[in-house]
């Protein structure tokens, strides 16, 4: 029996992990797309990412409750889907919020050298960490981690500069 919690726990670990990667690429997305904004976007964009590893209740105590930092109505509307309700995902998203911490490091690419360098890029590089809650309970005391594990994601993503002369948003603007 506790080889089959120990393979449960694990199997559930591993979809974390997928989860995890994912929300650094959303994280990261959300980072490129708003330029100035891009630490409480990414952070927002992972913790909501992270909502379907997060448990249902806030077990470990010390996490609290925090204000909520995003549209609960679309928060909701994207639980209900998923078969819960708006309390619980207030719940989930309070503990993915505080579960998730999000790096997010910018990088200029350039070209050329000495006085024709010039910026033609910028990379993006975004880090996930989440504090992964074990479900299982005899696993949980095998892991031997207090409860949780921290789970990493990175990803990163290519900003290209505009060109002198491109107004930002002119393209295509009201198609």
């Amino acid at each position: 029996m506790t080889i089959c919690l120990l393979l449960a726990q694990t199997t559930l670990c591993m979809h974390a992990v997928l989860i995890v990667r994912y929300a650094a690429f959303v994280a990261a997305r959300a980072a490129i797309v708003h330029d100035g904004k891009e630490k409480e976007k990414a952070a927002a964009a992972a913790a909501i990412a992270c909502l379907p590893i997060s448990p249902r209740q806030i077990y470990p105590k010390s996490l609290g409750s925090v204000s909520l930092g995003v549209d609960m109505v679309a928060v909701g509307a994207l639980l209900y889907y998923a078969g819960d309700s708006l309390q619980d995902g207030q719940l989930r998203y309070n503990y993915a919020k505080n579960a998730t911490k999000t790096e997010v490091k910018i990088e200029q690419i350039t070209e050329g050298s000495g006085k024709d360098k010039k910026v033609i890029a910028e990379e993006v590089i975004v880090e996930v960490k989440h504090d992964y809650f074990l479900a299982v309970p005899i696993a949980r005391r095998a892991f031997g981690s207090g409860g949780t594990t921290t789970i990493r994601g990175k990803c990163a993503l290519v900003r290209p500069k505009e060109a002198k002369g491109d107004a930002k948003g002119k393209k295509g603007a009201g198609k």
